[in-house]
């Protein structure tokens, strides 16, 4: 496949969005951490801040949780559920050990309390309760997970219950729990409304406070306390060690960070802490193209036109470091080795590849600006014709000049 390739000076300078919250200066060169893995990235492109070992299968304990909202809250969405729901607490949920939000067998419980007690409290009898309502049992429900996992493109994602308790087949990566995040931030932005709330009381006296201790001034300590942060979720079994997936918003960009397998509860926190300064100090998110704007000219064949125009099918931001001289390549890779007629207006033609530093970073969804009609059996044979007496002429008009001014 040939590809177009156009290299343009951006002058970020002007294009960048100034953040006035400025973090400290953090090069990736002085990150020091005792974790199995972790990975940053900013929630709107995807792009990749930092990783390592991002790939590593781990038990995601309560960061499994992520998964049981995002279906919760799109069922919301959908209409599947309401928030003044209720349901009967079975005895299976009542069991449910670990954290809870204390639910009483046969009690009546709405589902905006179940929501909150996952999100807020970690609730694993909460987890069995709406999965319960939602499937007829938990199994019907961690299929569910399973299928959206799939969907969302998770590729190393099993899920064997909704609340992370399972560490014998359950697994993720790093890598997989950035993408669910990004997910479900975008998709399901209610879970940040949840997991930004920093107590909830229920079935007992006393409050019971969120586990991210990264929320801004969160009751219990501010020691952690990173301004912007709203979410998102902590974990911890024998097994996993300390896990942690944290987001803040600073301006127009979200970072999200992943801590798999910390070893002491605290270090999760200053992990993130690092990875949020880093991303904050180092990076930007840019805006390349409104939507409609005009990416390349793609050839067409058999086409009543030669070319068409592919244009951004949406606005397109990318997220690049902080460098005023910073070269980006763009390179459209069409959807097909060769592109031929009809082509419907608004028809997906493509990617423009965002390049920086020799990797990707961004790929843009280009779409045909106008309609190209197919040529009919004589236009085609008109089109051959007219491109031979053209190539014929062109021949002849280099074999002139080769004769007249070639070499002696």
């Amino acid at each position: 496949m040939k590809f177009n390739n156009i290299y343009i000076i951006i002058p970020l300078l002007f294009l960048m969005i100034v953040n006035p919250l400025l973090s400290p200066s953090v090069s990736a060169e002085e990150f020091d951490f005792d974790a199995e893995s972790v990975i940053l990235i900013e929630a709107e492109t995807g792009r990749t801040i930092y990783e390592n070992n991002a790939e590593k299968s781990w038990p995601p304990a309560s960061l499994t949780k992520v998964m049981t909202l995002v279906i919760g809250l799109e069922a919301l969405n959908e209409g599947e559920l309401e928030l003044e729901e209720t349901t009967r607490v079975s005895a299976k949920a009542n069991q449910t050990g670990g954290s809870q939000m204390f639910l009483r067998e046969n009690q009546e419980v709405t589902i905006e309390d179940l929501l909150t007690g996952i999100a807020v409290v970690s609730a694993n009898d909460g987890c069995v309760a709406l999965a319960e309502h939602m499937e007829g049992s938990v199994n019907n429900f961690v299929n569910r997970m399973n299928e959206k996992a799939e969907e969302i493109g998770l590729e190393n994602t099993n899920f064997k219950d909704p609340h992370g308790l399972a560490s014998d087949g359950q697994y993720m990566n790093a890598r997989d729990v950035a993408r669910l995040s990004q997910y479900a931030v975008n998709e399901t932005p209610k879970i940040l409304e949840l997991e930004s709330i920093t107590g909830f009381q229920f079935n007992i006296e006393s409050t019971q406070y969120n586990r991210n201790l990264m929320l801004p001034d969160h009751p219990q300590t501010t020691r952690y306390s990173y301004e912007g942060t709203d979410g998102l979720k902590t974990g911890q079994i024998e097994e996993a060690g300390y896990n942690f997936v944290g987001t803040a918003q600073r301006d127009d960009m979200r970072l999200i960070a992943v801590v798999l397998g910390a070893e002491e509860q605290t270090e999760r926190f200053n992990i993130t802490r690092q990875l949020f300064d880093h991303g904050f100090s180092e990076y930007q998110k840019i805006k390349l193209f409104d939507e409609g704007d005009e990416l390349e000219q793609v050839d067409v064949k058999d086409g009543s036109e030669r070319q068409t125009m592919a244009i951004s099918e949406t606005e397109a931001n990318v997220t690049t470091k902080f460098d005023n001289d910073q070269e980006l390549e763009f390179v459209f890779q069409p959807k097909d080795e060769e592109l031929r007629a009809p082509i419907q207006k608004g028809e997906y033609l493509g990617e423009l590849l965002v390049i920086e530093d020799g990797k990707e970073i961004a790929s843009i969804p280009g779409i045909a600006q106008d309609e190209v009609e197919e040529l009919g059996f004589f236009g085609r044979i008109a089109r051959t014709i007219s491109d031979a007496i053209s190539n014929t002429f062109e021949s002849i008009k280099d074999s002139i000049v080769d004769f007249i001014f070639g070499d002696d």
